[in-house]
């Protein structure tokens, strides 16, 4: 029986070549865009690994056969009834404000600024106007006049929300800012 060590080695080489060359996925929650999915764009896989809950349903709407100027995410109970808000993702021209001047302001007010590699920008906690408790955390950028944010409500156990904001909006900035507010004809 002869059998070609050689070919076998190559064939071997080639393999570990290939598995070496592709990197590893080291963004914490995974792909976090996925068109056609939640609200037109939104991995459920990534928003379930955020929040923890497992059964979710997404309301948003497309405009102008673009993806949604809101998302909000609910865990679904059963039927068409829904649980509180877990996530939610806000894309908005500011009528007040420009959109640079919103984030100006909470950085002013010193809210923490998100990464720079993400462009300008703060995050932060929700606080419930009642009573002042901490409800959720934010993350929020801006481009040009349109002006985004990230609000995660509820944690999966061990996960912690202002770094699961903040890696939302990492991802979903260069899709959703880059986009032009006039509508396709």
């Amino acid at each position: 029986m002869n059998v070609n060590k050689g070919g076998w080695a190559l064939g071997l080489m080639v393999l570990l070549v290939a598995a070496c060359s592709q990197q590893p996925d080291n963004r914490p929650l995974g792909d976090v865009v996925l068109r056609g999915a939640g609200c037109e764009l939104l991995a459920e896989q990534a928003v379930r690994l955020a929040t923890g809950v497992e059964n979710l349903r997404f309301n948003g709407q497309l405009v102008h056969g673009r993806p949604f100027p809101k998302c909000e995410v609910y865990e679904k109970l059963g039927g068409v009834s829904e649980g509180d808000l877990l996530f939610a993702v806000d894309l908005q021209e500011p009528a007040m404000n420009t959109a640079e001047e919103e984030v100006s302001s909470r950085l002013k007010n010193g809210f923490p600024p998100i990464p720079a590699d993400i462009g300008k920008g703060v995050s932060g906690s929700i606080r419930d106007s009642d009573d002042d408790q901490v409800i959720g955390m934010f993350a929020q950028t801006y481009r040009g006049t349109r002006l985004l944010t990230i609000e995660i409500y509820k944690e999966a156990p061990g996960r912690d929300r202002k770094a699961d904001a903040i890696e939302f909006l990492r991802q979903l900035g260069p899709v959703l800012l880059a986009q032009t507010s006039t509508p396709a004809s």
